[in-house]
């Protein structure tokens, strides 16, 4: 388990210490909130970091408000349709999929 604390890795000691136990444990690059697993930062929807204000750019001219990418280029994921919306626009589906996410269209 990796533990991230305003962007940077720290060990476990330092993580609780500045949380009192509670904040976002990243688990295999995700991001995860104690409570619903929104927000967090999408390694898949990511971009290289030299291309995160092109990306930015293309994003709001798409119609996403604020899009936002944290120092290595993952995209921040605010909610189920957030994430809908996002897939849809990339191209991708989330293979867990359940009923009113992002999952293969057909046709």
């Amino acid at each position: 388990m990796v533990y991230k604390l305003n962007g940077r890795v720290v060990s476990r000691e330092e993580f609780f210490e500045e949380k009192k136990g509670i904040g976002d444990i990243l688990e295999s690059g995700i991001m995860m909130s104690q409570s619903t697993g929104y927000p967090y930062y999408s390694t898949a929807m990511g971009v290289n970091p030299l291309q995160i204000d092109e990306a930015v750019k293309a994003l709001k001219k798409a119609g996403f408000r604020n899009p936002e990418f944290n120092e290595l280029g993952d995209l921040k994921v605010e909610s189920r349709g957030h994430k809908r919306r996002l897939c849809r626009h990339f191209g991708l589906f989330d293979r867990d999929a359940g009923y009113g996410d992002a999952s293969p269209l057909n046709g």
